[in-house]
């Protein structure tokens, strides 16, 4: 049980102090004590999470949380059913009830004391001595912070000039015939990033008419992979959606047999993935193109032999600075007084897009915050590296620093398919039912659900797919690197698979 469903369990026995008083009156004051405690209770879990106590004591904590919250609850549930069988009862049967049914009463009520006395000694034995007044009072300040506008772009971008000519000539060079162009690179380099700049280039539009970004990914589903790309070219249709799957193959095929086209595969990942595709691609003898993006070479290689494929390399200092300083202050500008921890941080960032823009997450809350900057400088150090098993690392740090009602929507993420695009409308009503978007006064809680997803927005942890005429996210996405983490940090948190 997160923290967030132990608020909405509160939140329950809330109500029922509203909607059940005359049930509970010889009780009302042990439950309205005990909620109070568990309030506190659940309060200073949220303030351990967010000063980053050490994951024991902290697991500690939680299993005490729900396994008091839990047994709260049932004390509760029981004495209002117990209650209201009672009243239901008529007038003769509750004469020969009446002892059995005050002797219930009474074991249930120091059923509820006994739980207020737990809360109350791991409060007072657990708690309260590991925490200072001033942390407190530290977190209390953070938390009564507006929510700043968001000011990060949409795209990384920045640094892939080169790289975006440079595989524009791959494509526009070559033969009559179908091939195959690779971006190779490791993860969090901006492959997917770099593909897509590419394809929505004037040039490119321009030279191909038939154009589509298909997500691929390590687990994937080869019917829906052709599928999307007739979705892209405007030929999916219902009769298309009922085919088998190598019929549909050949209808791709047939569809793009005329069309000077371009296909963007994804993260395609093993040699068999690519056999599986590429009976789609017909050689049309017009110039077509596919263009892989991988993590691996040989995948590259054996796409096309012939075709030596683009290794992207790291960002230089000077972009690396410019994407940490528009993904944080929306232009490349810095103030003077936070310059020397940019500095630290960039080069520890060592030219890695993801661990920029995971660290500018981190940072753009507190932008003007020079304190903020030099606490970030300090961890960062440790955390940052060109080798892949250090980038989980960076992540641990962004995730370290998340609000604490932000937590649980991040690792929910987990639920879903690599380069799934989430639809929004979903993932809001899904967080809502775990319980993760606690009510507050009288706002809607899909607002607040979608204020969530815009703060996961905009620290870069979640990527918009598509947006709405009035601007509100209509698709989202994870970066498979990030996906991982809220798979694997989420492992035991009973989130259903979607």
């Amino acid at each position: 049980m997160s923290e967030a469903a132990v608020s909405f369990v509160l939140e329950n026995l809330k109500q029922i102090l509203v909607y059940n008083s005359h049930l509970i009156a010889d009780v009302r004051e042990n439950v309205e004590k005990l909620c109070d405690q568990l309030k506190i209770l659940n309060g200073f879990v949220k303030d351990y999470t967010e000063m980053n106590c050490s994951t024991e004591a902290l697991k500690a904590l939680r299993r005490e949380l729900k396994s008091v919250v839990s047994e709260a609850e049932d004390v509760v549930d029981k004495y209002i059913v117990h209650a209201s069988m009672q009243k239901a009862r008529g007038k003769v049967e509750k004469v020969f009830k009446i002892v059995d049914y005050g002797s219930k009463l009474r074991d249930l009520g120091k059923e509820i004391e006994q739980v207020s006395g737990r809360v109350k000694v791991i409060l007072e034995s657990q708690i309260v001595p590991r925490l200072e007044a001033a942390q407190i009072q530290d977190i209390a300040n953070e938390r009564a912070k507006k929510k700043q506008a968001p000011i990060v772009e949409e795209d990384n971008v920045i640094g892939f000039d080169d790289a975006t000519k440079a595989v524009m000539e791959l494509l526009k060079a070559g033969s009559e015939d179908l091939e195959v162009i690779s971006i190779v690179g490791m993860h969090g380099l901006g492959k997917t990033t770099l593909a897509k700049k590419v394809l929505h280039d004037p040039k490119i539009e321009y030279d191909f008419f038939a154009r589509a970004f298909i997500y691929v990914s390590q687990q994937f589903e080869r019917a829906e992979v052709f599928l999307n790309i007739l979705g892209s070219i405007g030929q999916l249709t219902e009769e298309a959606k009922n085919m088998p799957e190598e019929k549909l193959a050949e209808h791709v095929r047939e569809q793009l047999k005329t069309r000077m086209y371009l296909i963007v595969m994804d993260d395609v990942w093993k040699i068999e993935d690519w056999d599986k595709l590429k009976v789609a691609f017909p050689n049309n003898k017009k110039r077509s193109r596919v263009l892989i993006t991988t993590r691996n070479t040989s995948v590259a290689i054996y796409a096309n032999p012939a075709v030596e494929p683009y290794h992207l390399d790291f960002l230089t200092f000077d972009a690396s600075r410019e994407l940490l300083r528009r993904k944080v202050f929306g232009e490349n500008k810095c103030p003077e007084e936070v310059e020397q921890y940019e500095l630290h941080i960039v080069k520890k960032c060592d030219g890695l897009p993801l661990s920029i823009v995971v660290i500018a997450g981190i940072l753009i809350k507190h932008r003007q915050i020079v304190r903020w900057w030099s606490r970030v400088a300090d961890s960062v150090n440790d955390y940052i590296s060109r080798d892949e098993k250090h980038i989980k690392d960076v992540i641990i740090l962004s995730y370290n620093h998340l609000p604490y009602h932000l937590k649980p929507c991040f690792l929910y993420l987990g639920v879903f398919r690599e380069d799934f695009e989430i639809p929004v409308w979903k993932l809001l009503r899904l967080w809502i039912a775990e319980g993760f978007v606690p009510q507050q006064r009288d706002l809607n809680l899909e607002d607040i659900a979608e204020e969530y997803l815009e703060e996961l927005v905009d620290r870069n942890l979640v990527m918009v797919g598509q947006r709405r005429s009035n601007g509100q996210i209509k698709t989202c996405h994870v970066h498979d690197t990030l996906l991982d983490f809220c798979k694997e940090e989420g492992k035991g948190k009973h989130f259903p698979r979607n």
